[in-house]
């Protein structure tokens, strides 16, 4: 005889996450210092839906990411601004192209 008021837990669908406190500190770290996301989730062997997705779902994450953006903003300010101290003239468009858009994305 089978017990009719036992509820059974809902299988996951899906693959695993595989969200970590340490994928997150390397995510915050190397936006922080400049790298695009695009970038280290193909050298971590991530998805971006899948940090997105971490983003909304773990609200300490979503803050530390949120600075490190803020913090990427200045890295490539400061940069642009190292580069643009030894400027030549055959490098003027291609640095004032590059300022344009970390103007465009510091306005984001």
């Amino acid at each position: 005889m089978v017990n009719q008021n036992v509820v059974k837990a809902k299988k996951q669908t899906g693959r695993p996450t595989v969200y970590t406190q340490k994928i997150s500190d390397e995510i915050v770290k190397r936006v922080s210092n400049g790298e695009t996301l695009s970038v280290l989730v193909k050298d971590l062997g991530l998805y971006q839906d899948s940090v997105y997705a971490w983003l909304k779902k773990h609200k300490d994450f979503s803050e530390r990411y949120r600075q490190a953006k803020e913090n990427q903003a200045v890295s490539l300010l400061n940069e642009l601004l190292d580069e643009s101290k030894e400027l030549k003239n055959d490098r003027a468009l291609a640095v004032r192209v590059r300022a344009d858009i970390v103007r465009w994305y510091a306005g984001k």
